[in-house]
């Protein structure tokens, strides 16, 4: 064999071995976590990390850098990186797998599957309820061009449980308690998570338009800065099931300097131009220190204003967030009820009949704020416990808990935002010992303006690769109040509802005809939960 052979065979052994070895990183790149995060908003990992957390990864950055995992590179508006290699080999590989790439089709989902069931303080145990809600997420990922994202994901919510009981141990006469509750009846449901388009001008300005999520902030369990969401995230839910919002946001990053601005229009249940709100945020990296400054304003919605922060000294990650809140149309009540000490209110006793007064707070500016902590203590060999904690004092809260039957009947109550001081400690241990695979998480939640508690210890690991196990169990402890919420309200005569109505006391909620009354429900209070389920990637 001559030189000029041998030179050419060495030449495509390398080239076929080069190009094999950027194929697997790029696989790799893929994993079943990054596909985990676009699907259910945050990987189960990191999950299991707070078990009701907010997600650790989220409290420093927001939803499109999840989005950008998935996509292989460290965020999702920045451009894809250069080619790696600096020899003209290396730069003819990468030139071809980024063309490969760049007009690529991805499909895949996730299926996330859970069993509960509640224990309450009363009753017959065969009769407490159960629970079985299933998510499927089926996404579609294309990159036309390396400048140009589409992605879709639908969601279809399956819980064949569901059968009129309101899932928070309420024994409903008809479906009405259980719209109050919040808890919906059809055990199946298909909803729209996401769908958008992502582009750029010129690299520097990064747009994002349509159905998308993007979550402001470093809370952990509260989120007073989370200004696009009007529904708050449930930390105790093992999966955030919010939809996204319908946005068109405007990107600019600073890279030099590490510092990003955010202009965001929010077309979400916008019909006219005058109802399209809008957004803004600055986040600026100073040293070891995040800084956010955040606002939002909608016609008929709140005026907002929010600033946070985040850093880390020594062993310990702070972070704090305040908001200011002006305008808010959310309706108030104050002073004492008798209602519930009823078995039925009817005109025969309207005299002895006391309710709430209904007020309004729309020309106060309602404060909230946010403090918390984290230290990871190392022990053993190469383990590390985290220990952490947070406060969240919400000024449009209440302090007693006798109000909260009646926020209920006006469709007011609102979890976890209701009472005025919380507070939550949890402790962290991935990986302890030889368990590579598995995650323990102890947490406790507490209302402490009604001295109500809730403690959980959550397990997971993950099997076969693609599938996480979990398990979990709960239980409710402390005073009458938000976390040991049992309550009885009585049936209501219609010429009641109406004259409630008529004077402003009762706001009656979609669908419900007053002219029928209110037929009462019972719902005692949850006192343990036990549950367990698996994800699965595809």
């Amino acid at each position: 064999m001559t030189r000029t052979a041998r030179t050419r065979l060495l030449f495509v052994g390398l080239s076929a071995a080069l190009t094999m070895w950027a194929a697997s990183v790029q696989a790799q790149d893929l994993s079943i976590e990054d596909r985990e995060a676009a699907i259910f908003g945050e990987p189960l990992d990191d999950f299991d990390a707070s078990e009701f957390d907010a997600s650790e990864e989220e409290d420093s950055a927001a939803i499109e850098d999840r989005e950008a995992a998935l996509f292989g590179s460290a965020d999702a508006d920045e451009p894809p990186a250069g080619p790696p290699a600096a020899t003209a080999l290396g730069d003819a590989l990468a030139e071809r797998l980024a063309a490969r790439d760049a007009h690529s089709l991805d499909i895949g989902g996730s299926l996330f599957s859970q069993l509960n069931y509640s224990i309450l303080e009363r009753g017959n145990l065969a009769e407490f309820p159960l629970t079985q809600p299933n998510l499927l997420d089926v996404y579609l990922d294309a990159r036309p061009n390396s400048r140009l994202r589409v992605y879709a994901d639908a969601r279809l919510t399956y819980t064949p449980t569901n059968s009129g009981d309101t899932g928070l141990g309420a024994t409903s006469t008809n479906a009405t308690s259980a719209s109050i509750l919040g808890a919906p009846d059809d055990p199946l449901r298909a909803e729209l998570d996401q769908l958008w388009i992502k582009f750029d001008i010129a690299n520097t300005v990064y747009i994002t338009a349509g159905r998308q999520h993007l979550r402001w902030g470093v809370g952990r369990f509260w989120y007073p800065n989370d200004f696009l969401f009007e529904q708050r995230r449930d930390p105790l839910a093992l999966v955030d099931v919010r939809t996204g919002v319908d946005l068109l946001k405007f990107h600019l990053p600073v890279e030099s300097m590490g510092w990003n601005f955010y202009a965001v229009a929010n077309l979400d249940g916008a019909h006219s131009p005058e109802t399209v709100g809008g957004a803004g945020r600055a986040e600026f990296l100073l040293a070891t220190t995040e800084f956010g400054f955040s606002a939002a304003a909608q016609k008929d919605k709140p005026l907002q204003f929010g600033a946070d922060i985040s850093t880390g000294i020594g062993w310990f990650d702070l972070r704090a967030a305040a908001s200011l809140m002006h305008n808010l149309e959310t309706p108030f009540f104050r002073g004492d009820s008798n209602f519930t000490d009823f078995d039925t209110i009817g005109i025969e006793n309207i005299g002895d009949l006391e309710l709430p007064e209904r007020y309004t707070r729309q020309d106060e500016w309602i404060p909230r704020a946010l403090i918390g902590a984290e230290v990871g203590i190392p022990f053993l060999d190469d383990d590390t416990i985290y220990l952490g904690g947070e406060y969240f004092f919400n000024a449009a809260g209440y302090d007693n808990s006798d109000i909260y039957p009646w926020l209920i009947l006006n469709g007011a109550f609102r979890p976890l935002y209701s009472g005025r001081h919380y507070a939550a400690l949890y402790a962290l241990m991935p990986s302890p010992g030889d368990w590579n695979d598995s995650t323990f998480t102890l947490s406790t939640l507490g209302n402490l303006s009604d001295l109500s508690f809730l403690s959980r210890l959550d397990y997971s690991v993950r099997v076969l690769t693609h599938m996480r196990v979990f398990a979990f169990s709960s239980v409710t402890y402390g005073k009458s109040g938000e976390f040991t919420l049992g309550l009885r309200v009585p049936a209501i005569s219609g010429d009641i509802l109406a004259a409630a109505a008529a004077s402003g006391q009762f706001g009656a909620p979609p669908g419900m005809a007053l002219e029928d009354g209110f037929p009462g429900f019972s719902m005692a209070a949850t006192r343990a939960t036990i549950g367990g389920g698996l994800s699965l990637n595809f």
